[in-house]
């Protein structure tokens, strides 16, 4: 249920007491409206993890091949989540905010600045493969075309 914002922690008993004070000051409580979509979805978490898994492996690597093909781009090859944090400082060398916006004015793909996570996020974007394989090739595709264009 990606971007609900819902989750637990499981550990050893003294992880999770020490992390018990941290987590009652940063989280106040889910909405009620979550509580009640989260319900049914653990409930049938068994049937869908496998499917969920196996797709968002194949998307992951369509996004790994795409953005292999970026002229001056790098990137993670992580395993743990749903989206790539590319490093564009080879093929950029404004700001991540506006190289998101032109890329969305250019080739209407929309990415996220990197750095809305930080100082460290600067010359990098995230690009989520949350979307169906189709429209990534898609946007892939119109990056690939992007940065053919600025980088030699």
């Amino acid at each position: 249920m990606m971007g609900w914002r819902v989750g637990w922690l499981t550990g050893p008993a003294e992880w999770i007491a020490a992390v018990t004070p941290l987590h009652q000051h940063m989280v106040t409580s889910a909405p009620t409206l979550t509580q009640e979509a989260v319900a049914p979805a653990l409930a049938t978490l068994d049937d869908v993890r496998e499917e969920t898994m196996r797709v968002f492996r194949a998307r992951r690597a369509l996004a790994q091949e795409g953005a292999r093909a970026l002229r001056g781009v790098t990137f993670c090859e992580g395993e743990g989540a749903f989206y790539l944090f590319l490093d564009v400082r080879r093929a950029w060398n404004g700001g991540s905010v506006e190289l998101a916006a032109r890329i969305l004015e250019d080739e209407d793909v929309m990415v996220v600045p990197g750095v809305g996570f930080g100082p460290g996020g600067e010359g990098h974007l995230r690009v989520a493969y949350t979307v169906e394989a189709a429209k990534l090739s898609v946007a892939f595709e119109r990056l690939e075309r992007f940065f053919a264009r600025r980088v030699a």
